[in-house]
């Protein structure tokens, strides 16, 4: 009776669209759940600040803005990341001359309107940026011969590889060089560290 059960074709039809059913849900729940899971982007979070705290009245963006204060279209250029996150708690001590008011931010919102900030002018990169160098990098590589000479300074890659061959060598060295000999992280980093990772690496050069 079993057997002539499964010989139907219809019911094992039946029972094959069931079970991809199943597994298509289980792979839709894996993916929404992988993808909430992700932190939040915090240059897309801090250009959400920038709107939500009007600085668009007194500072210029894409020729949009005001003019009390200076245009920020380059900023990421003309500043380090340590600069603008002092700048916004104390902007008197750090440039005596401004007429901007202490922001009444929290520290994860000090950091995240920092990095959209240096994402301005081009290849910013987040303060979480050197902590992914130094978690999955440092042991093998270095800047400006801070380190033992074993370690390879990265200091000029900006000057010989374009950002977008640093983020893809970083992402799948073999698929540029069969034989590297360093790791890929496209399982270990979320392409948003990987881009924030790599423009870390190329702005040390700039």
């Amino acid at each position: 009776m079993k057997k002539q059960l499964f010989d139907s074709p219809w019911l094992l039809g039946t029972l094959l669209l069931i079970a991809l059913s199943v597994l298509g849900l289980i792979r839709f729940g894996f993916s929404r759940f992988e993808r909430d899971s992700l932190p939040p982007d915090p240059i897309q979070e801090g250009k959400k600040l920038y709107v939500e705290m009007r600085c668009g009245y007194c500072h210029r963006l894409a020729g949009q803005g005001g003019t009390i204060g200076p245009a920020l279209d380059d900023v990421g250029f003309r500043r380090t990341p340590e600069w603008m996150a002092r700048h916004f708690r104390d902007p008197q001590k750090v440039s005596p001359l401004s007429q901007m008011a202490p922001l009444s931010l929290e520290g994860d919102q000090i950091r995240e309107l920092t990095a959209f900030m240096n994402s301005l002018g081009g290849y910013g990169y987040t303060p979480l940026a050197p902590i992914l160098f130094k978690e999955h990098c440092a042991s093998c590589h270095q800047f400006h011969g801070l380190a033992p000479h074993s370690r390879l300074d990265l200091s000029t890659e900006g000057k010989f590889r374009d950002r977008d061959f640093i983020q893809d060598y970083i992402q799948d060295p073999q698929k540029l060089n069969p034989k590297a000999g360093m790791r890929g992280f496209q399982k270990f980093l979320t392409p948003a560290q990987l881009a924030d990772l790599a423009n870390y690496i190329y702005r040390q050069s700039r």
